[in-house]
């Protein structure tokens, strides 16, 4: 796998790294920057300096570890590192969502792009690095892409609130996912608040249903958090891979619940919900314990 590095990701977070350097009080790789650069203006014309200055902080970029956690992180994915064939890194432009793109759908070759001031904590980049490099293994995963993922994640022909609740629903599989793994960058309570967010609408047990699908679940696919990101359309019928009213989430196992204790309690969260239509088993195990029968 090729790794790049753009060049004004790479300068810009040089010049922010030899300034914070500078303000603990150590200037040694500012002194030896300033003397790599003098040395160019003496030596290389104006229509070339621009290469040299391109390998010169490239060079200093890996010297003052800043290249580190990138390939720290990186090894805890080995999937990524087998299946990528190109991973770039670029520097976020203007008010652009620092993440994961990959070109022209192919998430064989993908991109990642950042604030520059990310390199200068530490914690901060290792939370975003990890998150993007599982959403990068979800792509390269044919479970979770059913073999027709579009750039941006399949949801670039939605509308721009279904695009921001698909992120947000991913996101929180994610951090899920990587709690898991012993790297809690993010709670679950702070995730059922970006939720609310997104979901206002929801009454509260509506919106934990939906946390407990995301948080605790490992195979979240795609076209699920889709469905979910386009959801409380209550017109879906009872076919086998059709969602859940409730959930949202695609099931095979559908039933029917008409007892009054347990049908009164999807209503307080879901009011215009008919036992005609039906759950999936898993949504009427949470109820039933709720009513406290079965």
């Amino acid at each position: 796998m090729r790794i790049r590095f753009e060049p004004e990701l790479v300068e810009e977070a040089v010049s922010l790294e030899l300034i914070r350097r500078e303000h603990r009080g150590d200037f040694v790789f500012s002194e030896s920057y300033r003397e790599m650069a003098d040395q160019i203006y003496k030596d290389h014309p104006a229509e070339s300096r621009t290469h040299e200055f391109e390998v010169l902080h490239e060079r200093f970029f890996h010297r003052l570890g800043l290249s580190e956690g990138i390939h720290h992180v990186l090894r805890r994915f080995p999937e990524v590192k087998e299946k990528l064939r190109e991973l770039t890194f670029a520097k976020a432009q203007g008010k652009q969502r620092p993440g994961l793109e990959v070109r022209n759908g192919d998430p064989a070759f993908a991109r990642v792009t950042l604030k520059s001031e990310l390199f200068g904590e530490p914690h901060a980049l290792l939370r975003f690095l990890a998150r993007e490099f599982l959403r990068l293994s979800d792509l390269l995963n044919p479970h979770f892409s059913g073999g027709a993922l579009a750039a941006g994640a399949g949801t670039t022909r939605f509308p721009e609130l279904i695009r921001q609740r698909f992120r947000t629903l991913w996101d929180i599989s994610l951090y899920g996912r990587l709690s898991r793994r012993g790297e809690m960058f993010v709670s679950r309570e702070e995730c059922g608040r970006e939720l609310k967010a997104v979901f206002p609408r929801l009454s509260d047990s509506a919106l934990e249903l939906m946390l407990y699908k995301l948080w605790d679940s490992e195979d979240v696919t795609q076209a699920e958090l889709q469905e979910m990101a386009r959801a409380h359309s209550h017109s879906n019928p009872r076919t086998p891979g059709a969602q859940c009213p409730l959930c949202h989430f695609p099931t095979h196992d559908w039933v029917t619940e008409e007892r009054e204790a347990i049908v009164g309690l999807i209503r307080q969260d879901y009011p215009d919900w008919e036992s005609s239509q039906g759950i999936c088993s898993r949504c009427l195990e949470l109820y039933q314990m709720q009513a406290g029968c079965w």
